[in-house]
């Protein structure tokens, strides 16, 4: 199995910089959880892997090769779709923003742009252009409990508006951005704000003189991972990946029901059929332990195969939080299981519900 954190580990430090290039106002994990779970957190997704898609045939190559159905996709309106290779094994998870005469995808942070190559594969001798925006907006997410009564102090009304996959324009004292509403898997609603680049330090300025009582800071890396396992948010390169396809990573809601002959749709169509799924993501604690490499392969008492170990991270409890593809039938358990390791470390693990 390939060495999946080995990716993480060594663009890390290049996220960090590339953070901290825009903004430098962190606090520490305990207080960006804390602020994740009871205020208003922001986190700069500006490296986030943006591809622009013009031409007249851009929208019908999407619509061919993705999961989810874009046809009826209105301008300045959005839509999550994912991209499989045909095996049905996952490619990315990915956001298309579509505004007149263009769509911009947004997707993973990956140095070597892996999806717009991808995409390149399948264009035939048609009217399409693809450019490479990465680093060219500034790309916020904003999250956790007050997320939504922040964005209302600043914002005003508009936030009542955000339905249907809309994409609102903000106008506030000229500094203009781009608003939207998404939700994690386990119905979160979280907020992204997208504009040019050169209006960033402004945006944020803004954001931090106006935050009035709300508990509000920026969020790095480790915190977002702690957001991410508890909410079972599968991220590439550690879930998303093509080792599993998307009823496992339990992104199933991203592909549409009825259509049809995009690439990978053989395996989803016979994973339909048949009801079976191999394996599925669950968030699991696990007793603390060291030397961890990921991904790691973990087996029960008798030496069965129980699943992968993909993402794991010591929280503000000092506990070991992990997302795990666990294999059938342990995903459908909800106890406590006495592992071990492929080194033969023995442990605790309690799965979790989302």
């Amino acid at each position: 199995m390939k060495n999946l954190n080995k990716y993480f580990s060594e663009n890390y430090s290049e996220i960090e910089y590339l953070q901290k290039s825009i903004v430098n106002v962190y606090t520490s994990f305990n207080e960006e959880v804390k602020t994740l779970k009871y205020g208003v957190g922001i986190h700069n997704n500006t490296y986030a892997n943006i591809a622009k898609l013009s031409g007249k045939d851009s929208c019908a190559l999407l619509q061919r090769i993705s999961t989810n159905d874009l046809d009826e996709l209105k301008d300045f309106h959005y839509k999550n779709t994912l991209f499989l290779n045909e095996k049905g094994g996952l490619i990315d998870r990915t956001t298309i923003l579509k505004y007149e005469n263009v769509c911009y995808l947004v997707g993973s942070y990956d140095e070597i742009f892996r999806l717009q190559r991808w995409i390149e594969r399948y264009t035939l001798n048609e009217d399409i252009k693809i450019e490479n925006m990465s680093g060219k907006f500034l790309l916020l997410q904003i999250l956790g409990l007050q997320a939504e009564s922040y964005l209302t102090l600043i914002c005003g009304n508009k936030i009542e508006e955000l339905g249907n996959n809309q994409l609102h324009e903000i106008n506030i004292e000229g500094l203009k951005f781009y608003l939207l509403k998404k939700e994690t898997l386990k119905g979160e609603k979280l907020y992204w704000i997208i504009s040019d680049i050169e209006n960033s330090v402004e945006i944020l300025k803004y954001m931090f003189s106006h935050k009035s009582v709300f508990d509000l800071n920026m969020i790095g890396e480790k915190a977002l991972l702690n957001y991410k396992i508890e909410n079972v948010i599968p991220s590439f390169p550690n879930e998303i990946n093509d080792f599993y396809n998307p009823y496992e990573a339990g992104l199933q809601n991203e592909i549409s029901a009825t259509k049809k002959n995009y690439i990978g749709y053989d395996l989803i169509h016979n994973i339909k059929a048949e009801k079976i799924i191999r394996r599925k993501l669950k968030k699991v604690y696990i007793q603390a332990f060291k030397d961890v490499i990921l991904p790691m392969e973990i087996f029960d008492e008798k030496n069965n195969f129980i699943g992968v170990i993909t993402s794991l991270i010591k929280n503000e409890e000092n506990k070991f939080l992990a997302l795990c593809y666990l294999e059938n039938p342990y995903f459908e358990m909800e106890e406590k299981l006495k592992i071990k390791t492929s080194n033969n470390i023995k442990l605790n693990m309690e799965i979790k519900d989302r």
